[in-house]
């Protein structure tokens, strides 16, 4: 019971911080900023919110491998996130990016070698319809290159759940801080060779995505990982793709092509069913297992070696 409240309580956390990401489309299209510097801009502020959280919950800031590994992976994926929403729309980049549970499977299945059930193809299949209609929509070289990058951060936030997944709270915070920095370090400089306008909106639309956008949401996210298997993680976050576009939409008028539209509903639908379809089916085997585990004595071990796979693959 307590570890079902605590799996609980980090949905919700997540739930929380997929809200406060999605504002990130409608803020980054309203700035005129080189999208390197606002991805560095925003870190920056970014980092040091979480720098401060870290102290005032003495939290150690832990150098390690895998905080080192998650930091680089995050902050690759903050800079191609930002410049996907330069290129193409806000819809198109999030919507792609979502895709990371679909990522999360195909590790499973080809480096985890937990074997994939009827569902799991026919979402990977649906969901790659989806994303190859994002490509088909307007054939700029811009738009395609922007769907491109987009897809890339898309993986990239599937390894960052994958990581990130049972790491211990302090490294997982400070691979966070560090990615912060790591992102700062590279878009910053960007200010000397660009004509960045330092307007009033400019300057709050970086607070807003450093702090409210960025900051806080990593706060929610490292502490939601503690309790949440990757693909729930991966899952709750699809809030993002579905309020961010309409953020944009109503603030800026940017509106996604019926194209697009109809591959978005495709990879949002296609995936929200999976999870629907997957945890009943890994309901319905760890009942299974539960039952052959009472029944013969002799199986214990196979079991639990059966129900931790169901778990760790792809149940919520």
């Amino acid at each position: 019971m307590v570890e079902k409240a605590k799996e609980k309580q980090g949905m919700l956390l997540m739930a929380a911080c997929a809200l406060l990401w999605s504002i990130s489309g409608v803020l980054i299209k309203s700035n005129p900023w080189h999208w390197a510097l606002i991805a560095g801009s925003r870190s920056l502020l970014a980092a040091g919110v979480m720098a401060l959280f870290l102290r005032v919950r003495r939290i150690p800031f832990r150098i390690n491998r895998v905080s080192i590994t998650s930091g680089i992976i995050m902050a690759t994926m903050f800079l191609s996130f930002t410049l996907a929403n330069k290129l193409t729309t806000a819809a198109n980049a999030i919507v792609i990016q979502s895709c990371a549970p679909v990522f999360i499977l195909l590790y499973n299945v080809v480096v985890r070698k937990t074997g994939a059930r009827a569902v799991d193809v026919t979402a990977v299949a649906l969901t790659a319809l989806g994303i190859l209609l994002f490509f088909l929509d307007q054939l700029t070289p811009g738009r395609l290159l922007g769907n491109a990058v987009a897809l890339f951060s898309g993986i990239l936030l599937a390894a960052v759940y994958i990581i990130t997944c049972g790491m211990d709270n302090a490294s997982c915070l400070s691979g966070v801080l560090i990615a912060h920095l790591i992102t700062a370090s590279v878009g910053l400089p960007f200010a000397l060779g660009t004509d960045a306008q330092l307007s009033g909106a400019a300057i709050a639309s970086i607070a807003l995505l450093g702090i409210v956008q960025l900051g806080i949401p990593y706060i929610l996210y490292g502490l939601a990982v503690q309790h949440c298997p990757p693909l729930a993680l991966s899952l709750i976050g699809l809030l993002e793709a579905v309020f961010n576009p309409l953020w944009v939409f109503w603030f800026s008028g940017e509106s996604p092509s019926p194209t697009a539209l109809l591959g978005g509903a495709l990879v949002l639908l296609s995936l929200a069913a999976w999870t629907v379809l997957g945890n009943r089916a890994n309901r319905a085997e760890s009942t299974l297992s539960s039952l052959s585990h009472n029944s013969n004595p002799m199986e214990e071990g196979r079991g639990e070696s059966h129900t931790e796979s169901s778990r760790t693959g792809i149940s919520l």
